[in-house]
């Protein structure tokens, strides 16, 4: 608060949100969207009343870049290679046998000591 006047009360260069029944920010922060999302968000609220069709632009831009990091998460997720490199992610792939021999191990103790109590 500054000067008694809340943030979101005052508006720095127009009155583009003010006039919205809620402002992106709040929405934006009410679910806790990404810098993406929320940009994409503000441009789309924003582009009648301020610059038009250079606003869904930059709408657009950020959802491209979006579904640009998305792809790269689901290419993670499904090829086992890196995004932007190509390269084989290291798995790590248990050793079954060396755990079932360990396990083996343990119990087999677990009996002795109680045979041996």
């Amino acid at each position: 608060m500054t000067n008694g006047i809340k943030a979101l009360d005052q508006q720095i260069g127009g009155d583009h949100y003010k006039s919205m029944a809620i402002q992106p920010v709040e929405f934006i922060i009410a679910n806790d969207l990404g810098f993406c999302e929320g940009n994409a968000i503000k441009y789309i609220c924003r582009y009648k009343s301020k610059n038009g069709i250079e606003d869904l632009e930059k709408a657009k831009h950020y959802l491209n870049m979006l579904i640009e990091q998305e792809r790269k998460k689901n290419e993670l997720c499904t090829d086992g290679k890196d995004a932007e490199s190509g390269n084989e992610l290291d798995r790590w792939s248990p050793d079954w046998d060396g755990v079932r021999n360990r396990l083996a191990a343990i119990e087999r103790g677990l009996v002795s000591y109680h045979i041996l109590r």
